[in-house]
């Protein structure tokens, strides 16, 4: 029994040892099976180093792997993603037998940052061409199959999600919502609501795999006689070389073709990956990128890059963004603009002076008075705001939240910034007498106005 004192009491096989480990470590097949061919060039350094033991792996070790796999990298034309998934893996087994997170390297540095974004556009965008490949799958026998890429192109899922989707419920959703809630097989068992419109070509799939499981007395598209595992390895990876040959790169890129098709309903617009950047305002992009990302099961922007492509504007977008700017600074140089957050902002760092961080905090204080008020008062310009509307803001302000007379006068202090940058400072005695706060003598100071810049 001497192999419980090598390898952290795993195994005396370093490759049976680092197997065991993976099974400790991970969960998911798929998961398991990408970190056991990952992790073979490891185990192969590690035996050609003539290393017996895990625990006799120096850091000077874990360098020099590194080092062979970014030699690899250009060999064999990896991508940066898969390169650094080899160096991370091999960081996360030694840190977990060694319980020590430091002995780790940087991936980033030996394979360079990996992209992100998409910059090919997906296939699979072209209906036409998944259809015709349906047709072939259904005539092969690979009805299940066909139907997992209709579900993944129409309505986004994943592939785990559409072969342990609960096809009766979604079925009934669809029909009494028009939309379906994805529950089963999502990524990392992620509970949350992510609901999907259905049109009436989704209900048509819909049924086709309600009746498809009822024939089967099953709830899912995994037949009766097989589990998720064989399902994956038999049919699923029979249908990938059909896909391959109609030019669909995977699964996976019929997703994507979904988030394109959802981002040019909702803009009107080409998703950025088609059209070389952003071709609309960046705040209806936002919104695009939200909706879709809670589709998808994401609930981030930042993860639709990978999907549609960068948020960076078009040159064309760009010039037209440089112009809104130019005229927006325009109006709230003349007062002329809506009073939102943005235009208090703008004034206020217009004309005063001080940190970044106290402008922050005073345009808070401004916009917790102003906003509500404005809002009930249907005031819409900021020319339109008065000395009574100062007051009555102050004072419904101060009735409103129990204060303390310090952060009275810190609210106080920064309406009267507003009131310099509106270009009224006659207004600040008048306000100072209705709070009854006497004037300083330093009142320029005490505010921090730029009185180079000011309006009076």
């Amino acid at each position: 029994m001497g192999y419980v004192f090598k390898n952290y009491g795993y195994a005396f096989s370093v490759e049976r040892a680092v197997q065991k480990i993976i099974q400790a470590q991970a969960r998911g097949y798929g998961t398991i099976r990408a970190k056991r061919i990952r992790l073979k060039y490891f185990v192969r350094f590690v035996q050609v180093e003539g290393i017996t033991d895990l625990e006799k792996v120096k850091f000077s070790d874990l360098q020099h792997f590194a080092q062979q796999i970014q030699q690899l990298m250009q060999e064999n034309d990896w991508s940066p993603a898969y390169a650094q998934n080899i160096i991370s893996d091999a960081n996360r087994l030694l840190g977990f037998v060694r319980k020590q997170r430091a002995f780790r390297l940087s991936p980033s540095t030996y394979t360079g940052k990996r992209p992100w974004t998409r910059t090919a556009p997906p296939t699979g965008m072209e209906l036409v061409g998944v259809l015709s490949c349906v047709e072939e799958m259904r005539n092969r026998g690979l009805q299940r199959c066909a139907l997992i890429v209709l579900m993944a192109r129409i309505f986004g899922m994943r592939l785990r999600e559409t072969v342990l989707a609960d096809i009766p419920r979604l079925y009934r959703e669809a029909m009494r919502q028009g939309t379906i809630n994805v529950q089963e097989g999502t990524k990392g068992g992620r509970k949350v609501e992510r609901k999907i419109i259905i049109d009436a070509y989704g209900l048509e799939i819909l049924n086709e795999a309600k009746v498809l499981c009822k024939a089967t007395n099953s709830h899912c598209l995994i037949p009766p006689d097989q589990n998720y595992i064989m399902f994956i390895r038999r049919e699923v990876a029979r249908a990938r070389t059909i896909l391959k040959d109609h030019g669909i790169k995977g699964y996976h890129d019929l997703r994507s073709s979904y988030a394109c098709e959802r981002y040019q309903s909702i803009t009107l617009a080409a998703a950025p990956v088609f059209a070389g950047g952003r071709g609309v305002s960046r705040n209806l992009d936002t919104a695009a990128r939200e909706v879709i990302s809670k589709e998808l099961g994401h609930n981030r922007t930042e993860v639709l890059n990978a999907y549609i492509g960068a948020r960076r504007p078009t040159e064309y977008q760009r010039q037209q963004e440089l112009k809104e700017r130019k005229m927006e600074r325009r109006e709230m140089q003349d007062l002329r603009a809506p009073i939102t957050a943005s235009s208090l902002a703008f004034l206020l760092a217009r004309y005063f002076r001080g940190s970044k961080k106290e402008r922050a905090v005073h345009v808070k204080r401004v916009c917790a008075l102003v906003l509500p008020y404005c809002q009930a008062a249907h005031i819409q310009y900021l020319h339109q705001i008065t000395l009574q509307a100062v007051e009555q803001m102050v004072h419904a302000h101060r009735l409103g939240r129990q204060l303390s007379e310090k952060t009275q006068k810190d609210y106080l202090f920064s309406m009267l910034r507003l009131v310099h940058a509106l270009g009224h400072p006659e207004w600040e005695q008048e306000l100072r007498n209705f709070c009854s706060l006497p004037k300083s003598t330093v009142a320029g100071r005490r505010l921090n106005i730029n009185r180079r810049q000011s309006r009076g």
